[in-house]
């Protein structure tokens, strides 16, 4: 009997042959896992650059009369500038204006 169990072996297992691969079954968990990451950081980005452009607009819009300041008046936006940080904080409007003279004076 194993004689002739011999001989279908040796054809299916040929070592000039590849081995057949056996199929995945399904999802795996890490698989699942990585995709639900990646999404939420994905999300995270698209958010965090719509706020990133409505501060870009509003830093333009800041921007524009400054153009043609000269550095003394310039100067002077920016001492006006100082106390309302110090007394409001970082708020939208006043990060813009900041950033648009920072702008201006590079």
């Amino acid at each position: 009997m194993f004689k002739s169990q011999k001989p279908s072996l040796r054809g299916t297992l040929n070592p000039q042959t590849c081995y057949p691969e056996r199929k995945e079954s399904g999802d795996k968990f890490l698989d699942r896992l990585g995709s639900q990451a990646e999404w939420i950081f994905r999300h995270k980005w698209a958010n965090t650059s719509r706020s990133l452009r409505s501060i870009l607009k509003k830093v333009d819009e800041a921007g524009a009369g400054l153009s043609s300041s000269s550095d003394e008046a310039i100067r002077k936006k920016l001492v006006e500038l100082r106390p309302l940080l110090r007394r409001h904080g970082f708020r939208e409007d006043l990060v813009a204006q900041s950033f648009a003279i920072i702008r201006e004076a590079s």
